[in-house]
């Protein structure tokens, strides 16, 4: 997760509802709304990115 520190202003790792993977769950008619977020996110708070 550190190198999307670079990119990113929070971290949600989420889980799909239909299939295993985010295009198996979009292309069964899911939305990004419906993933499982998996843990707590993870907010940005100014580090500065040591890649």
């Amino acid at each position: 997760m550190n190198k999307l520190r670079s990119v990113a202003r929070s971290i949600y790792v989420v889980e799909a509802v239909y299939g295993k993977d985010a295009a198996d769950h979009l292309a069964a008619g899911g939305t990004t709304g419906d993933f499982t977020t998996v843990g707590e996110p993870k907010p940005y708070r100014g580090e500065e990115y040591c890649g």
